[in-house]
């Protein structure tokens, strides 16, 4: 193995790039139950039952951008190694903008139709009040952040492939921080109930924003934000290459609905979902 890194650059490549995105998968784990701990702890099983029960929707949020995030890595790595960076930064520029724009239409239809959106957590008002109204505040705060944490997503592991792996550790790092620090300040200073605990997740997603987009957004590596038309013919290899992806990630979201739909119908309490939540965790 030592020869093998020493002589293969792929290899060294590689393996940084995974460590790199491993830590920052970790980081975001520890700062999901960090968050889940001081709802149950502060907040109560009612809140902290309906926060458990997210999953649907974080899972169509990364089910849209895996779709175009898979897809722009791998086209954008077949442009670079050809020597055709302005075709790279066609295809990410294109990228940005339909996650952006999915980010927009995502925020309007909770706008006009937040019950449908609800609905994905397989509960009605009717069959679970209580836990119906903490969710409804805590996507009230949550949605703020939805365009800054979907093109977070898209961004990190551009910057990873563009070599600002720091950059994107240093974003993981400040997610947490960010979070934990908000989470606690409406504990105990701003008193802000479920609806302050999204905005607070929606401010550390704001501000982990600004460290990537730095990059890309002020010229300062190989991949730049440009507005270009894009060959229809690489709009269909961005959608081919995403698409398995795709596929996986919409399994998970049915799958959670599902699992949430069952626990609604079984559950005798709000403690019972709490349980069920620590178990995800």
């Amino acid at each position: 193995m030592k020869v093998l890194f020493k002589k293969d650059m792929i290899s060294k490549m590689f393996f940084s790039a995974a460590i790199t995105m491993i830590f920052t998968q970790l980081i975001s784990v520890v700062a999901t139950i960090i968050d889940g701990i001081i709802t149950s702890r502060y907040l109560g099983d009612v809140a902290y039952s309906s926060v458990s029960l997210f999953g649907p929707f974080s899972g169509i949020m990364s089910m849209i951008v895996i779709f175009f995030s898979t897809g722009c890595q791998v086209l954008c790595s077949t442009m670079i190694g050809k020597g055709k960076k302005d075709t790279a930064n066609h295809v990410f520029s294109m990228s940005v903008i339909f996650v952006f724009c999915s980010s927009i239409l995502i925020l309007l239809i909770y706008g006009f139709q937040s019950d449908l959106l609800i609905s994905l957590y397989g509960k009605t008002p009717d069959k679970t009040p209580d836990i119906y109204l903490h969710l409804k505040q805590y996507l009230h705060g949550y949605m703020i952040g939805v365009p800054a944490a979907m093109l977070t997503q898209l961004l990190g592991p551009m910057c990873v492939m563009d070599g600002a792996k720091k950059r994107f550790i240093l974003s993981a790092i400040t997610l947490c921080v960010v979070d934990v620090t908000g989470d606690l300040l409406n504990v105990f200073v701003f008193h802000g109930g479920v609806f302050g605990m999204g905005v607070a997740t929606s401010v550390s997603f704001m501000i982990q924003f600004l460290i990537p987009s730095l990059h890309v957004f002020t010229h300062r590596g190989f991949l730049r934000f440009s507005v270009h038309k894009v060959p229809l013919s690489l709009l269909m290899d961005l959608a081919r290459n995403g698409a398995p992806v795709f596929i996986q990630y919409m399994g998970t979201v049915l799958r959670d609905f599902l699992i949430n739909t069952l626990y609604i119908l079984l559950a005798v309490s709000a403690v019972a979902l709490a349980v069920t939540g620590v178990q995800n965790d």
